[in-house]
């Protein structure tokens, strides 16, 4: 049956205000009607057992009876965690529901046959009961949903089973006393098979985990595994300690309730039953609306780690009032502060803790705490309520223990709620390694003999790669297989065989090297071979330097000269003369001479008398040479030739060599670079290597001079001016850039993404056209930029670390590092921008984005015909391209002003667009009038 358009848009109202994603509602109700149906049951079989038990032994012989409990539960635990191992989760829990089903219909014979101590098999049975029913339902809820959606969603889901209950409740309080209370068993089997049924669909539409496999590799769950877990893990230690300490609280207070409602009800036995259904059932009602309106609102406005804090503040409260009255209103108020704020707001913060966890362990973990970790605290508070009932205690004197409790579990909450934070960091981080390290590691994986043997052989590639292996590994190849290498006939060989030979100082290869002097015409080769020899023998190093000094080759001579300048030899004068006539000799010439001696007045000792022949080299119109030249203008640092040099930023064979010896000028060159920076008229890609050139330089004055220009910058520039100052940042993480300019900056950013993102939204998906397609590409590209840009801003802000995993993290493409992501972020930031930019993190084009960008900024959905005019006129020479194409595509005539005068525009493609669209306007104006 087709749905009316009113049903529709009440629906999407409805999940718009649950926050209900597309392709969510399915698991979402599946799940709650799941906890609805296992809970109503739950809550029956409570009020039943409680009744039975309360009427045949009294409240004195609970301890024993939870003791019990404990016992049963962790054998239970032990068979469920064995079967975890060979079973797919919904599998398991479908054949758990109908196992328990079966138990309750033998039960329910027992009490009819009025067998005795049925009362007891029953009260302890539904302990291990409960702990199945619910342990099952939030598993299978965590392995469906990623981090953030369970944020979501756990309030919607949890709102089921607080519903079951007022469901269960009530139930046992109006059909009870007809049907009897010992035929509430026999009732609860049909619920627990609808559970089993519900199950069964959502395994089938929703992927569940599967068994794991056999083999090697697969970790077998078992209590003692489950426990090894949980010691390694600090975070989960503190879940486990969180969850005993809250469970002993809840024992203790539950028997203060049940010792107290006996005492009320002592001479009117028959009324438990009806009492305990009212009480669960309108503690439900009142839970459900808390739950429903607030739950899902309170993790979102105070997060997670205070979410927490509820409930023991109010077992504090409730405790408290117990130990000042023995009256059954204190015990009301102390149990329904436990009962209603645990199935409400802390099973939904609870559950969330598990959701980072990794699902390989998740499963195994949270059936141990649910189940083992639960039922012992159940334990150790029974045993402790015998000593104290032993010793004849009050009943309001428990809520001493129960108090003390209370402060030590807050504790560990408040370590928790830090712990979280660190968990969801690790589960994002990115776990980066240098490319020399990579290479090390590759290297000493490779066998030596390998290694060698590649040496030996007579392959060039293979002798390359062996060769640079041993630069990174521990592997001590033969001398006389490496030294044989630095007279190779390649020349790639002998400079990667001399610098493996210098670096790992393999000694012994003298001759050779000296040979590879007299071959090598490269200066920074000879230069190695130079000091390789210094560190061998420096006096034989320096007598044979000497005799090369009047070597028939110039650049070997030059090389040597340079070098002996830097020793304190008596008569440095030969050495000088050399050099100074290598540089006379080669200033009309080219080639690799040139560039030689250019590279080699960086080399020399810094003295004045050569800034002539550096400036002339700069100036020369061969690359190689101004390449050489501004390597060594590193070490003289001409500023003077500042300008000349920043243009060279715009070529590509020098901006490398160029950016290196602007940095060398330091922060007298700042102010400079940050004219040049915002000068418009200079060539874009010259502005856009400037932030480069600025973050090299470091420093707080460095990243000052970059955030005073970053409102002057047209966006292809100040997206490197932001990468610039995360350098900074990353130099000097305790670094703070003028956070409240940052912070305006990234609002108006935020702006542009909702602003671009509503645009986007106003392009009806029936529209079809190819300008229309391109038109959506291109500004869903422009959301990319925005939310990069976003991120880049929040780096200056926050720890940039954590904020570029994040980033990283998001655009991934995997759904659960996403997830964890934006929950790292929205329990780190701060607002308003947490509350800005979560909405467009979760909910891409949703209804929430319109929301908060109304809420936020006051912008309102635009329609299609204004899109384009807001396009037209953005000022954006692309998006006004785009636009002009697509309002003649759509025929959209009442445009044509606009297009007309952007044909005029000064952007030469801009303006051929624009006028294309406008002839084409015209051609279609005129057939529909002559049509």
């Amino acid at each position: 049956m087709a749905v009316s358009p009113a049903a529709r848009r009440l629906q999407d109202r409805i999940l718009d205000y649950f926050n209900i994603q597309p392709g969510e509602l399915r698991p979402t109700l599946g799940l709650a009607a799941y906890l609805l149906f296992g809970i109503a049951s739950v809550i029956s079989l409570k009020a039943a057992a409680d009744s039975l038990f309360l009427k045949e032994f009294g409240a004195q012989r609970l301890p024993a009876a939870d003791l019990s409990v404990t016992v049963l539960v962790a054998a239970v635990a032990g068979l469920y965690l064995r079967f975890s191992n060979r079973l797919p989760l919904g599998r398991l829990i479908s054949g758990t529901q109908i196992f328990l089903a079966a138990s309750l219909l033998l039960l329910w014979g027992l009490l009819r046959w009025g067998v005795a101590g049925a009362p007891v098999l029953l009260y302890v049975w539904v302990g291990v009961f409960t702990v199945l029913i619910t342990s099952q339902a939030w598993s299978l809820a965590g392995s469906i949903f990623t981090t953030r959606q369970a944020k979501r969603l756990f309030s919607v889901i949890g709102s089921g089973g607080i519903l079951g209950a007022a469901l269960g409740g009530q139930f046992t309080s109006r059909a009870g006393p007809h049907l009897g209370t010992e035929n509430i068993p026999l009732a609860a089997v049909g619920l627990l098979l609808v559970c089993a049924l519900i199950v069964s669909r959502l395994s089938r539409t929703v992927q569940t985990p599967a068994a794991p496999a056999s083999g090697k590799g697969k970790t077998k769950a078992s209590i003692r595994q489950s426990l090894r877990l949980v010691g390694e893990t600090r975070y989960l230690s503190l879940i486990t300690i969180a969850l005993f300490l809250s469970a002993l609280v809840s024992t203790l207070v539950k028997y203060q309730f049940k010792a107290t409602v006996e005492v009320h009800f002592l001479t009117e036995p028959e009324a438990m039953t009806p009492f305990f259904g009212d009480f669960y059932g309108y503690l439900a009602v009142v839970s459900f609306l808390f739950h429903v309106l607030l739950t899902g609102r309170l993790l979102r406005w105070i997060g997670l780690g205070l979410c927490l804090f509820i409930l023991p503040s109010a077992l504090l409260v409730g405790a408290t009032a117990l130990l000042l009255s023995s009256s059954l209103g204190a015990a009301v108020l102390a149990r329904a502060s436990d009962q209603g704020f645990r199935h409400s707001v802390d099973r939904a913060s609870v559950e969330l803790l598990y959701v980072p966890i990794g699902a390989a362990i998740r499963g195994q973990v949270k059936s141990f705490l649910d189940m083992v970790v639960r039922g012992a605290a159940d334990g150790l508070a029974s045993l402790v309520l015998l000593l104290l009932v032993g010793l004849q205690l009050k009943t309001q004197e428990v809520s001493w223990v129960s108090l003390t409790l209370v402060a030590a579990w807050l504790f560990v909450v408040w370590q928790l709620r830090g712990e979280y934070i660190a968990n969801l960091r690790n589960s994002i981080e990115r776990q980066d390694i240098s490319a020399e390290e990579l290479l090390r590691q590759l290297a000493e994986s490779s066998p030596p003999a390998q290694l060698e043997e590649s040496l030996e052989g007579s392959d060039p590639r293979a002798i390359e790669t062996a060769v640079d292996w041993m630069q990174f590994s521990g592997v001590t190849a033969r001398q006389a297989q490496l030294a044989s290498l630095l007279t190779h006939e390649s020349a790639t060989i002998r400079r990667k065989a001399m610098a493996t030979a210098s670096s790992r100082n393999i000694d012994g290869c003298e001759k050779e090297v000296l040979k590879f002097l007299e071959r090598e015409d490269r200066v920074e080769s000879r230069w190695q071979a130079l000091e390789y020899l210094e560190r061998q023998d420096p006096a034989e190093a320096l007598l044979a330097m000497k005799d090369r000094l009047a070597s028939d080759d110039r650049d070997v001579a030059a090389t040597v000269a340079v070098r002996l300048l830097h020793h304190r030899d008596p008569d440095p004068a030969a050495a000088r003369k050399v050099f100074l006539d290598y540089l006379e000799e080669t200033a009309g010439e080219r080639g690799l001479s040139r560039a030689a001696a250019a590279r080699l007045l960086g080399l020399a000792p810094k003295r004045e008398q050569w800034s002539p022949y550096l400036l002339a080299f700069l100036e020369d119109s061969d690359p190689a040479v101004v390449r050489a030249a501004l390597k060594s203008a590193v070490v003289l640092k001409p500023a003077d030739k500042a300008p000349a040099i920043i243009a060279m930023l715009g070529s590509q064979s020098l901006r490398r060599e160029a950016r290196e010896a602007l940095a060398a000028l330091g922060e007298p060159i700042l102010e400079r670079l940050k004219t040049a920076l915002t000068d418009a008229s200079l060539d874009i890609g010259v502005r856009r290597r400037i932030p480069r050139v600025v973050s090299d330089i470091g420093g707080p004055e460095a990243a000052r001079s970059l955030v005073a220009c970053l409102e002057k910058v047209d966006r292809a520039v100040g997206i490197e001016l932001l990468r610039a100052l995360g350098r900074i940042r990353g130099q000097e993480p305790r670094a703070h850039f003028a956070s409240d300019k940052i912070s305006g900056l990234l609002v108006l950013e935020l702006k542009s993404y909702y602003q671009t993102a509503i645009l986007l939204g106003g392009i009806p998906a029936a529209r079809v056209g190819e300008g229309i397609q391109f038109l959506r590409r291109t500004l869903n590209e422009r959301l990319k930029q925005h939310l990069e840009w976003s991120f880049l801003l929040l780096e200056l802000i926050y720890p940039q670390r954590e904020i570029r995993d994040s980033y990283y993290r998001i655009v991934s493409g995997r759904r659960d590092l996403r997830a964890n992501a934006v929950e790292f972020l929205d329990s780190r930031l701060s607002n308003p921008l947490r509350q800005m930019l979560l909405p467009l993190l979760e909910n891409g084009l949703g209804p929430s984005v319109l929301r908060a960008g109304r809420e936020f900024f006051r912008l309102r959905k635009t329609a299609y015909g204004e899109v384009l005019e807001t396009l037209l006129h953005s000022g954006d020479p692309w998006l006004q391209a785009c636009a002009s194409y697509v309002a003649a595509e759509s025929r959209m005539f009442g445009l044509a002003p606009v297009v007309e005068k952007l044909s005029t525009a000064p952007d030469p493609m801009l303006a051929e667009s624009a006028l294309a669209a406008r002839d084409r306007l015209a051609k279609a104006r005129s057939e529909e009038d002559s049509g």
